[in-house]
């Protein structure tokens, strides 16, 4: 971690404080729920102040811990002195609104005052729910960016605009996916590895530290040179996780996928609380082989073991799902039994497949015993995190990598007999972490963070801590998913920007870009490269699935841009 860093995320437990009148609690309440559950970290009194809590000191910590406020503003909110009270405050610390640090909610038709008249805010006055809900995760999410330049360009406007195909599949139900999905992806050839210089920062000579790039990319007589771009390719498939399933006018988030060992099937997970498989042997024609509603809430993660042919699931209901791969028509589950947190938000097997690690809410992460699939057994408590646990990986047996909402990236060792290891913080990580990834070859460990960057270590076979090789300035918004491809040469990452970036880490300490992609109409959730390496897969928050060619994304004749 960062020296310092810790401080700064500890003053911001939360993204928003909502400020609001008993009588638009309701309103306070939505909001809240939907804009936890598109991941940001929010407090309200209706939730966060239960009896016993000293309110004054609640509203102090509110104020001052979260990034911004937003005002549930009505008539009855420009009524209450208390209220106005704390708009007050939030404003006197952003006195200019370059922070954005208030944002107004309007639900009535109020008339309001200077104090907030003159602050951009979100009028939902009026809306259906569905429309309602766009509007405020839109706004929102462009709130936080500070700006809704779109990911992929605007279409030509005039009379006759070329229009490309795609390949797509019907949705289940007849309905095409292509109205969900965005501009064809546009890769950017990597440049020849023998070449240190273009698309990569060269850090000062004087400052030591790991390489951070890539960014501008000056010739040798210190000229800007120009990215070769070429023509790219389509997805090789969309299909829909669900249909024309809508929840509260969005359709459901792919939020988890991995790949069985054998490459044969495909397992997608959703905030419908379903596990969905597919047959992409041709992945230009996906095929789905079964479906599950194992889960009562969002399926946040997957993990694949390759030799026991095991599929385990983890959802936000708290429970983990074990199936088999080798028989994925099989009605019951081989094992179902409680994480042991109420959330639960990551897991990973180890290696050989006898230990799963589930990460959680609160810190929790807990090492199971599945030797016995019958009676699976906790092994260890592992109390290491502040915050939620959001992704976890064995890099092998005994070594377990866990990261979260505390800012940190933690390794542990494991002993034999389930004793309390003390974990190794990695150094150099600035920001919360929902995403790992590891490489065994190459042994190279990447964390994506809520900062936009991604940060690459190199694992030591030894008991030498690990070593911060490389930072990459990635993204322009929170990075939820990045996976290695099997040889460890390509890393994808994916985030809110609604991009997939594909990366050449053949020299980890000069990470290459090799391809950008924009696959939808949403967020990028989850990412996995088939066991070959020559499919992508990637989830996104528009309910679909895409499935990208590998050789298409970084093969081909670079053409002048």
């Amino acid at each position: 971690m960062v020296e310092g860093s810790g401080d700064r995320h500890e003053a911001r437990r939360w993204d928003f404080f909502v400020s609001y009148v008993a009588q638009d609690r309701g309103w306070a309440e939505w909001i809240a729920w939907y804009l936890e559950e598109s991941g940001y970290r929010v407090t309200l009194r209706a939730w966060d102040l239960p009896p016993g809590s000293n309110r004054q000191r609640y509203l102090f910590d509110a104020l001052h811990d979260a990034e911004r406020l937003i005002a549930v503003v009505s008539r009855a909110y420009l009524a209450s002195s208390t209220r106005l009270q704390e708009l007050l405050t939030a404003t006197a610390a952003d006195p200019g609104g370059r922070g954005r640090r208030v944002v107004p909610i309007r639900i009535d038709d109020a008339d309001v005052p200077d104090l907030v008249g003159t602050l951009e805010d979100i009028e939902l006055h009026g809306l259906s729910e569905s429309d309602a809900l766009g509007r405020l995760l839109r706004r929102i999410d462009a709130a936080v960016a500070g700006r809704v330049k779109p990911a992929a360009p605007p279409a030509f406007p005039g009379p006759d605009r070329r229009v490309l195909a795609r390949q797509s599949l019907a949705m289940p139900g007849g309905r095409s996916p292509a109205a969900a999905a965005d501009a064809d992806a546009v890769p950017v050839a990597p440049n020849a590895t023998d070449d240190p210089s273009p698309g990569r920062e060269t850090p000062d000579p004087a400052t030591p530290g790991p390489a951070r790039g890539p960014g501008a990319a000056p010739g040798a007589d210190g000229s800007s040179r120009t990215r070769r771009r070429r023509r790219a390719e389509p997805p090789l498939a969309v299909v829909a996780h669900a249909g024309p399933l809508r929840r509260a006018s969005r359709l459901f988030w792919i939020g988890a996928l991995a790949f069985t060992g054998d490459a044969a099937l495909l397992v997608t997970g959703a905030d419908d609380g379903r596990t969905r498989l597919w047959d992409v042997r041709n992945p230009t024609a996906p095929r789905r082989v079964a479906g599950f509603h194992d889960h009562t809430d969002w399926v946040r993660a997957i993990a694949v073991d390759a030799h026991r042919g095991l599929v385990a699931s983890a959802g936000t209901d708290g429970t983990i799902v074990v199936r088999s791969a080798r028989h994925p028509t099989a009605a019951a589950p081989l094992a179902s039994f409680p994480a042991g947190t109420d959330r639960a938000w990551a897991t990973a097997f180890t290696p050989d497949g006898a230990r799963l690690a589930v990460g959680g809410i609160e810190g929790h992460l807990r090492v199971w015993d599945l030797d016995d699939l019958s009676a699976p057994r906790p092994i260890v408590d592992l109390p290491g995190h502040r915050g939620s646990v959001g992704a976890v990986v064995f890099p092998s047996r005994r070594v377990l990598v866990s990261a979260g909402q505390d800012a940190t990236v933690l390794m542990w060792r494991l002993d034999r007999d389930g004793a309390l290891p003390e974990p190794v913080r990695l150094a150099g990580q600035d920001g919360d972490v929902w995403a790992l990834a590891f490489a065994s070859a190459g042994r190279l460990l990447a964390a994506g963070s809520d900062e936009a960057s991604i940060s690459l270590w190199r694992l030591e076979a030894s008991d030498h801590p690990p070593v911060q090789v490389a930072r990459i300035d990635a993204h322009q918004g929170r990075i939820r998913a990045v996976s290695f491809s099997p040889d460890g040469t390509l890393l994808a990452s994916g985030s809110d920007d609604n991009a997939v970036r594909v990366w050449d880490v053949r020299r980890p300490d000069l990470p290459n870009p090799a391809a950008v992609l924009s696959p939808a109409g949403g967020r990028v959730t989850s990412l996995a490269f088939s066991p070959r390496g020559d499919v992508l897969a990637a989830g996104s928050s528009d309910g679909c699935l895409r499935l990208y060619h590998v050789a298409g994304i970084t093969g081909g004749t670079p053409v002048d841009a």
